[in-house]
């Protein structure tokens, strides 16, 4: 038996003895979580998740990479299918970046170089889930929440160069997606209803996660390492909970303070993901011999741009 599933079933036995021991404390804490993705993401995600599939199903990201490309072998020395997952991964949020970059190398047409060389600037997530869900929705301020999502693309292009290197890797064509016309509408529905089901049962068992991680004082040593570094008391236990699950985060984040406040956490806490968001893309990423060490390096530096964008962003509204 390999470790991971060792792993993965000391947790699952741990998690069915709480909820055993304590099923009234973890059922409402799945029911918060249930009630964070119906109220505060579901609307927000919905409708961009079923256009932006539209859009993937009817090429029109591929041709503005195929015209633009180019653009991000001078930038990053990448390949130009770097813009294609880039724009899928921006438009349509975690973990999209991850997941094509597995499938363009399953499929040739990214080497596991190619693969390293696109990952600082292609993951992130969509505009409608910053500025919907965690602006208007948990902030309940749509600047806000502009900053939030400025800070957070332009985060992503900027890390890109941290991590450029000066030669390039060969190109392969940009992946031709066959548009099947009589189906388009029906496909795109069932894939957008798969994703946000998938994205809701992460939000709900990573929320009963962070409270059982609370519980049994995992998460205390954390929260004091910021408390060090001068983060106050109530906004250190939020960004750990965000380090969990990002949506938990930015919720407990929206009480403590002015969404002007507090915006720069956000903007960390969403540009990092969470563990929801890192096990999803770590999984995907290792088909293309990527380490956890490397993709936790490209989101710690991703993240800490927003925080200090987003800073200067909220000080000019």
């Amino acid at each position: 038996m390999k470790r991971s599933a060792v792993l993965l079933s000391i947790g699952s036995l741990v998690i069915m003895f709480a909820l055993i021991v304590d099923p009234v404390r973890y059922t409402n804490s799945i029911k918060d979580g249930l009630d964070l993705f119906v109220v505060a993401v579901l609307p927000s995600m919905l409708p961009f998740f079923f256009l932006s599939g539209l859009l993937t199903a009817t090429g029109l990201a591929r041709v503005i990479a195929s015209k633009w490309g180019k653009s991000v072998v001078k930038l990053y020395g990448a390949p130009p299918v770097g813009l294609y997952v880039m724009l899928m991964s921006c438009l349509s949020g975690y973990p999209v970046g991850a997941k094509l970059t597995a499938e363009l190398y399953e499929n040739g047409l990214l080497s596991d170089t190619g693969a390293k060389r696109i990952l600082p600037f292609t993951s992130a997530t969509g505009p409608m889930f910053v500025i919907g869900a965690v602006g208007a929705g948990l902030l309940g301020d749509v600047k806000a929440g502009l900053c939030i999502a400025a800070s957070h693309y332009l985060a992503t292009v900027l890390n890109g160069l941290l991590y450029r290197k000066k030669s390039s890797v060969p190109s392969a064509p940009l992946p031709v997606l066959p548009l099947a016309s009589d189906k388009l509408l029906w496909n795109t529905a069932v894939n957008t209803a798969t994703s946000l089901l998938v994205a809701g049962v992460f939000i709900v068992i990573f929320n009963l996660l962070a409270d059982l991680s609370c519980d049994l004082l995992l998460t205390q040593a954390l929260t004091n390492e910021l408390i060090i570094f001068g983060v106050s008391g109530d906004k250190a236990e939020a960004i750990t909970f965000g380090l969990i699950e990002m949506t938990r985060g930015c919720s407990k984040l929206a009480m403590i303070a002015s969404p002007k406040e507090v915006a720069p956490l956000c903007a960390f806490v969403v540009t990092f993901g969470g563990c929801s968001v890192a096990l999803q893309s770590v999984a995907y990423l290792a088909k293309c011999k990527i380490s956890p060490a490397y993709y936790l390096l490209t989101k710690t530096t991703q993240s800490l741009l927003a925080l200090g964008l987003c800073y200067l962003f909220c000080l000019l509204l």
